[in-house]
């Protein structure tokens, strides 16, 4: 079993086309990386979002050296502005763990180094087949059983689901067109509104106990950490732009 931190980095460097992950720019893998962590110490209640800043709870360790070195990271607390689409960057720049995340999915054999030949030969990359093709059968599954036949997910599940799309790149799927109808639909019920800062009212709680606190922390969170992502992409189309004009 992979915990949430490691299932979503295989689910954000998955690349359906080449049916493995591809390597990221490493301020986006350490991001990727960063929002696992912080949304599983939010889960396990050692963080605490306040309006500046986020405090980490107790030095006892959580069985992970990860997470127990992110809380020594993030002691006592980290502030931010309040104000600032972007605070999760505060966070983020503590929580540098890209390389060591890579390295424990190699160690556990989730992952596999391939060489990959491109440009008729000339240059090489490496990719990352998944070792185990169950990761992959399993998300598959998960959004069956949850988004098309209206499953109760876990609380872990439930959040995999909500960031990957935030991020925009949910888990691959192979939905027939009105299997997609349904699962929009049932993801909406699941998380429109109800993982933002001012969340709706609903009859019933769309996900039976998940921590008030705990859901508002990683929706706020997700806002911010996908809204980072996407400046890094805009400064990145930016600099290419820049480079392209000075040829």
């Amino acid at each position: 079993m992979l915990s949430l931190c490691e299932e979503l980095y295989c689910a954000l460097h998955f690349n359906a086309d080449d049916n493995c992950l591809v390597p990221l720019d490493l301020n986006t893998t350490n991001l990727i990386v960063a929002g696992g962590l912080t949304a599983e110490l939010f889960l396990a209640g050692r963080l605490r979002l306040g309006a500046d800043q986020i405090t980490a709870v107790g030095t006892t360790s959580t069985g992970d050296n990860l997470l127990d070195e992110s809380l020594n990271r993030l002691q006592p607390v980290v502030h931010f502005s309040a104000n600032d689409g972007e605070w999760f960057h505060a966070v983020a720049q503590k929580l540098s763990f890209a390389q060591q995340m890579q390295a424990r999915l190699l160690t556990k054999e989730v992952i596999r180094p391939l060489q990959k030949r491109k440009w008729f030969g000339l240059s090489r990359s490496t990719v990352y087949p998944l070792q185990d093709t169950a990761v992959l059968q399993r998300w598959q599954q998960l959004q069956m059983d949850v988004l098309v036949n209206g499953a109760q997910p876990t609380i872990s599940d439930a959040v995999l689901l909500f960031m990957t799309n935030a991020w925009g790149t949910p888990l691959p799927n192979t939905f027939s067109r009105q299997e997609q109808k349904t699962a929009d639909k049932r993801w909406q019920a699941l998380f429109g509104d109800y993982w933002g800062a001012y969340p709706v009212e609903k009859a019933t709680d769309p996900i039976p106990g998940l921590d008030s606190a705990a859901r508002e922390a990683i929706g706020q969170m997700t806002i911010s950490w996908a809204t980072l992502q996407a400046s890094f992409v805009a400064q990145e189309a930016t600099n290419q732009a820049n480079i392209i004009s000075d040829i």
